[in-house]
């Protein structure tokens, strides 16, 4: 819309400039929440295909943090990210269970590394200490 005054030039450019900024934090957040949608579709191809955290760069993990460094609140890629560890979790148990000391230290470790407040993992920890010391 333009206004124009005798005498005056019209303001057209003024409009146009002012829909463009008002319109640019919208592409913005319509960019931010495509990327976000593929990094999560990204995560969890790499879940399903067990590339909990390698290889590097393409991996479930990496993918849940970039979606919250973008936005830290995002629900899906935080429980992401804890059932990354209780994937871990559970794959520590059943190695220990199975005697595979080694491996339920790796998965034990992988873990630790992501979350080492997770409640089960002292249990776990515990369980390969008694076990190895056999």
């Amino acid at each position: 819309m333009a206004v124009t005054l005798a005498g005056c030039q019209p303001l057209v450019e003024f409009a146009d400039a002012q829909q463009t900024d008002d319109s640019q934090p919208e592409k913005e957040q319509s960019r931010l929440q495509t990327q976000i949608a593929w990094l999560l579709l990204e995560a969890e191809d790499a879940f399903k295909e067990r590339r909990l955290t390698t290889p590097e760069g393409d991996n479930a993990l990496g993918y849940y943090r970039e979606v919250i460094r973008l936005q830290p609140d995002n629900v899906e890629a935080n429980q992401g990210v804890e059932q990354i560890v209780e994937q871990y979790f559970i794959w520590a148990h059943r190695a220990a269970t199975q005697q595979r000391w080694g491996k339920a230290s790796e998965y034990l470790e992988k873990a630790q590394q992501i979350k080492p407040d997770h409640p089960g993992l002292k249990e776990i920890a515990d369980l390969i200490k008694q076990g190895q010391s056999k």
